[in-house]
């Protein structure tokens, strides 16, 4: 008798420029066999007979039926000819066979099988026993015209399946309650979707669509031991999908490497511990082979490029201050030799960096200088190639990652109207008075009126109350009056801290709806403005989306940021326009700490229909 066997994946980690954590080479082991469904148990000449199988016995059944009912006819007809003859009747002798012949009766067919119960002219019909002589087992319930219709029991020698038939087949959700004296568990089945839920004696579950022979398709496994896996089989192993336990997370494409042990190829890792986020591929030792990318807790980005046995070659640093590390690995005697950008300065300079010290900056003067601006200048095509191909990989997981995000969202509305949203929390500066310079706004049945005057930024922000969403989708709706438009603008944005003392950073996602265009960027009161969208030298970019004004001078538009996992994107009407990813940004765009409105330039109308749903942080 096989036990379950439970996937299991050895601990990934990393090493940092500040710390060195040795790689370590423990592994999950839970000494378990994977289970398939027990169609795995069933042997000795008992067998779990299939939909095709059930329709191919019972039609034999029913040809065996069909030759005793003629039998029948034939022995009946014969003594009703006696009957006749004795009493002298005068009736002639055609066939005759009595209508409704309705009976309880005991019929036995030539292959040795029996059935015991209802009938009607000489076949099943109502409630019966049908015995199998071939391996024992008893189908019980309902029958109409020879074959199975309702709810039946088949008591077999190692299960009991329940559920109801129709012509003979087995319908819907069949339920299977195996017991060999050594392993009892349930399964339910669903014929038309293969679909089931198993449950073992040691409490391990699956829950999914299984073959034939029991191996598992495409489901959810939770072992024991807490492990589960949750996407598709492939020859009964954990193939790509979401494996998990005690807060870590592997989403990826998987690989053997033995029989009770799996590997993450390439995807996603979340290690609680550090709250360190990895991107890449990996070996079967799990070391990181080809491009890879650390998201650390403090927003800090890194890139790689490994060789074998996890050598690193070209490491590239976003730091949350802006600053950048380029580096190439194990150079002139160095762990590392580059360049290091600052921020606060705009400055550029060579470094060398071992691992005790940290960066250290080379002297002009120093024939080392101009090789570290040498390999600075190797890194980004590399990390660029290398990221290519790793995203190309990871289109057909796509899938597992939008059904991971999907069932762990736990997603409410922060507020869903304008009366939600100014009860609930407080906004700075949402309603000025007509005699402002720069703005008049003011609430009225729902709606937020304005009318803007100069061709300065106006917004309106607030906390949430300190809320600090892992994910966010906040919409809007716009409406623009053709008067009195001059440059205007208007949109939503998110407050960001990026450590600049009192004032964040704002991301905005605004609108023009007299050129047609809208900006998705930062700004900063250190940086000032940043576009994300830089397809155009401003940073406004034409989009067929956004509507203009209709000829009743008036446009509408639906605009709509949302935040999941690592990336930004942007919507106008329905319709994407952007995404950006926030490990690719240099901001720290996952910061958030408000949410707002803003306009800008000579502009009146309306802001209505805006909510708030947000996804707590993991």
């Amino acid at each position: 008798m096989r036990k379950p066997k439970t996937y299991i994946l050895p601990f990934l980690c990393l090493i940092c420029f500040n710390e060195v954590i040795a790689q370590s080479k423990d592994y999950y082991y839970e000494n378990q066999t994977r289970y398939g469904t027990f169609r795995n148990y069933v042997n000795g000449g008992s067998k779990l007979i299939s939909g095709t199988d059930y329709a191919a016995e019972i039609a034999k059944s029913q040809e065996e039926a069909r030759q005793m009912a003629t039998e029948r006819q034939r022995q009946r007809q014969i003594e009703l000819e006696r009957m006749r003859n004795s009493s002298n009747s005068n009736q002639t002798n055609t066939n005759y066979t009595p209508a409704n012949d309705a009976r309880f009766e005991t019929l036995k067919y030539p292959n040795g099988d029996t059935y015991i119960g209802n009938t009607l002219n000489a076949e099943p019909h109502g409630e019966g026993t049908h015995t199998f002589a071939r391996d024992g087992r008893v189908m019980k319930g309902e029958f109409k015209n020879g074959l199975a219709n309702g709810m039946m029991t088949i008591t077999d020698r190692y299960y009991v399946q329940t559920g109801k038939f129709v012509d003979g087949v087995p319908v819907g959700d069949q339920r299977y309650d195996y017991d060999d004296g050594e392993t009892n568990l349930v399964e339910i089945r669903n014929m038309e979707t293969g679909a089931s839920s198993v449950e073992y004696p040691d409490r391990t579950s699956f829950s999914g669509i299984s073959d034939e022979n029991g191996k598992y398709l495409k489901g959810k496994v939770k072992y024991t031991s807490g492990i589960t896996f949750d996407g598709d089989f492939l020859n009964g192993s954990p193939y790509r999908g979401v494996w998990e336990h005690d807060g870590r997370i592997m989403i990826g494409e998987f690989g053997d490497v033995t029989s009770s042990q799996i590997y993450l190829k390439f995807g996603y890792h979340y290690d609680p511990k550090t709250k360190t986020q990895i991107y890449g591929s990996f070996t079967p030792e799990m070391k990181r082979i080809g491009y890879a990318r650390a998201v650390r807790p403090d927003n800090t980005v890194q890139h790689f490029i490994y060789g074998e046995n996890e050598t690193e070659i070209y490491v590239f640093n976003q730091f949350p201050s802006g600053n950048i590390l380029t580096l190439k690995a194990n150079q002139d005697g160095y762990d590392y030799v580059g360049t290091l950008y600052t921020a606060a300065t705009n400055e550029l300079e060579p470094v060398s960096y071992t691992k005790p010290n940290g960066p250290q900056v080379i002297p002009a003067t120093d024939p080392l200088a101009e090789k570290a601006f040498s390999y600075s200048r190797e890194v980004a095509p590399a990390i660029n190639t290398g990221k290519q191909e790793y995203e190309a990989k990871l289109v057909e997981l796509q899938p597992y990652f939008d059904a991971y995000n999907s069932s762990t969202s736990s997603a409410t509305y922060a507020f869903s109207n304008w009366q939600e949203a100014t009860e609930k929390f407080t906004w700075n500066f949402l309603e000025a008075p007509s005699t402002d310079q720069n703005v008049h706004r003011y609430l009225e049945d729902e709606v937020l009126k304005f009318k803007t005057n100069s061709s300065e930024y106006t917004w309106s922000i607030t906390n949430l109350n300190q809320s600090s969403p892992a994910s966010y989708s906040y919409e809007a709706d716009y409406q623009f009056e053709k008067e009195l438009m001059n440059e205007g603008a208007g949109g939503i944005l998110i407050d960001i801290d990026e450590k600049n003392g009192n004032n964040p950073s704002k991301l905005l996602f605004m609108i023009s709806p007299m050129y047609r265009t809208y900006y998705f960027g930062i700004f900063s009161f250190v940086t000032y403005w940043t576009a994300f969208s830089r397809t155009t030298e401003t940073g406004w970019v034409a989009s067929d989306a956004i509507n203009g004004f209709a000829e009743t001078g008036v446009s509408n538009n639906s605009l709509k940021l949302e935040k999941t996992g690592d990336q930004i994107s942007v919507y106008v009407n329905g319709q994407h326009l952007f995404t950006q990813k926030i490990a690719e940004s240099g901001r720290p765009l996952g910061n958030f700490v408000g949410v707002g409105v803003v306009q800008k330039g000579m502009a009146k109308g309306q802001v209505s229909n805006i909510k708030f749903q947000m996804s707590p942080n993991r």
